[in-house]
């Protein structure tokens, strides 16, 4: 007799293969198309929400030049051009569109940046874009520091995070929550640290708490992921997950105390760790090296992927794989999204259509339709993107406040085209 989980394992694949079918009746499709996945560094392959990894394109250019990276925050979007050039749209009233105002913006505008951008990452009210000399440029709310600058002053265009600590070392990636930020660097010796800034009030930035400049969390760090306010890492070295923040729905996966200063390792997490991604709400998903899908946290709209309505930790839910081999996962306020080979599965809350799909929130991933051949995908917190090709990226969900960036402020649950320069 089949498990639960051996039965659900079936029944995704047999559904999946039935609505493959149905989109190749309808000629959605030319063929079962997968792509493996690298981790977006400093060169960035292309990136996905909060800038945190993914997958980029091969090329290509016109318009904005190509977009290589994806960055989606509370209810704004960002992106990052093959010639280092970062475009945002959507909510403004903090700055974190970065052009000089406080006003949304229905399409993409043009941040004046003083170099290229080599990486790029969204929190719900600010961004920060790593310069081709190692520079961290951020901007938007900065209540608590989480600019960088050593001050609480917001901006609106791009200010520089004070870096002088840290001469020397290579700043390879950014993570965004609410209102801090954490960033991993490589030093000469090959060593990979993590550092991060802002908020530490719920232990967030680590043991040594609140700060308005950069400090050193943890000296083993090579991938990093911010939720609103909890961080999760992935060590350089054992590829084992760590997480602190809050945990109130225990989106550090460990039970216990509500807030975590030094980072734990999730209860029942493989030891083994391809990425972990935190949700902008109180979820984390990871991908395990044997390719499953394994999410923990809060669970009240099915945002982890499992028929149970309370919080969870890892050894408390079953991982899950999808068909056609796990490129990338992304975590929103209460919904989730995998880009499976070449195609988009979402699960979690739909109540602004960020599944992209008509209907109620679910627990099972459905597949959107017609995302196929899809490279990247981004995940804010009730919006979601995917890229096509380096010119063709397409949102669904909230868009209240234009983040879908279409030149409209109508939420949608099917895909639509961005409208890029």
């Amino acid at each position: 007799m089949l498990s639960f989980f051996e039965e659900y394992r079936v029944f995704r694949r047999r559904l999946a293969l039935g609505l493959i079918t149905m989109a190749l009746g309808c000629g959605a499709r030319t063929g079962l198309h997968v792509d493996g996945g690298d981790e977006g560094g400093a060169g960035g392959a292309g990136g996905a929400a909060g800038g945190e990894g993914g997958v980029g394109a091969d090329g290509g250019g016109g318009g904005v030049g190509g977009v290589e990276q994806l960055a989606l925050g509370a209810g704004h979007s960002c992106v990052r051009t093959f010639d280092g050039a970062v475009y945002c749209w959507g909510r403004n009233g903090d700055g974190q569109l970065g052009i000089g105002t406080s006003d949304d913006s229905l399409t993409p505008q043009r941040v004046a940046l003083d170099e290229r951008a080599t990486y790029l990452a969204a929190g719900s009210f600010h961004t920060c874009a790593i310069g081709e000399s190692g520079t961290i440029f951020c901007w938007g709310r900065n209540s608590a520091g989480q600019l960088g600058t050593g001050n609480a002053e917001p901006s609106t265009v791009p200010v520089r995070a004070s870096m002088e600590p840290f001469a020397g070392v290579v700043v390879e990636s950014i993570a965004l929550g609410e209102a801090h930020s954490c960033a991993t660097a490589r030093d000469d010796f090959g060593g990979s640290s993590l550092l991060c800034w802002g908020s530490g009030e719920s232990g967030q930035t680590g043991p040594l708490g609140s700060s308005a400049v950069p400090i050193v969390v943890s000296t083993d760090a090579g991938q990093v992921t911010a939720g609103a306010f909890h961080t999760c890492f992935v060590s350089a070295s054992s590829a084992t997950a760590s997480c602190m923040g809050e945990n109130t729905q225990l989106q550090c996966g460990v039970p216990g105390p509500n807030n975590i200063s030094n980072p734990e390792t999730p209860e029942g997490l493989e030891p083994i760790v391809d990425r972990v991604r935190a949700g902008r709400g109180n979820h984390t998903c990871a991908i395990e090296k044997s390719d499953f899908i394994h999410c923990w946290g809060e669970n009240d709209s099915g945002q982890l992927g499992v028929f149970a309505s309370e919080a969870a930790t890892p050894a408390e839910t079953t991982a899950f794989e999808l068909l056609g081999g796990l490129v990338d996962v992304q975590a929103g306020f209460a919904h989730t999204c995998a880009l499976a080979g070449s195609e988009v599965w979402c699960w979690g809350l739909n109540e602004s259509g960020q599944l992209g799909t008509p209907g109620p929130s679910r627990p099972d991933p459905v597949m959107v339709l017609p995302m196929t051949g899809i490279i990247a995908i981004g995940v804010g917190t009730i919006h979601t993107c995917a890229m096509r090709s380096a010119t063709e990226i397409y949102c669904w969900g909230g868009n209240a406040f234009g983040q879908l960036g279409n030149g409209t402020d109508v939420d949608s649950n099917s895909p639509v085209a961005v409208t890029l320069p």
